[in-house]
């Protein structure tokens, strides 16, 4: 049996918590506070060996009253990466399903956003929580 490398120990350590992990909090909840202790850390991707890396955390611009929106961009290591819903643990966040949109390739790593909006359609019809609200 091939012993994991440390990158993949954080990833398993996750997984191991999960079922612990559970939704600790609903991405409506969740503000840029909740990422920015987070910078330069690992966030596990469920069902993989793979972890991001919390780069940077920025609030956005919007006219809306209803809250603040931000993005969270995350790199992983890979030369392609593709857009769609994944399911990250957090032993502080718990279980979170982000939409990740890949923003660019380099240097053996994909950069990845997810934005959290709101004031999306998707809130306003009660898919927030069900990880469509978290990509505005």
């Amino acid at each position: 049996m091939q012993r994991p490398e440390p990158a993949h120990l954080n990833a398993i350590i996750c997984r191991l918590c999960h079922a612990r992990a559970q939704r600790k909090f609903a991405l409506k909840d969740l503000t840029p506070e909740h990422f920015q202790r987070l910078i330069s850390k690992e966030i596990a991707i469920d069902a993989t060996y793979q972890n991001l890396i919390v780069e940077a955390v920025d609030l956005l611009k919007s006219p809306s009253p209803r809250g603040r929106p931000f993005s969270l961009t995350l790199r992983a290591p890979g030369k392609t990466g593709s857009q769609g819903i994944a399911r990250l643990v957090h032993p502080e966040l718990g279980s979170l399903r982000l939409f990740l949109v890949p923003l660019e390739s380099k240097n053996g790593s994909v950069r990845f956003e997810a934005v959290f909006n709101w004031s999306s359609p998707f809130r306003a019809h009660g898919l927030a929580g069900h990880g469509l609200a978290g990509h505005g």
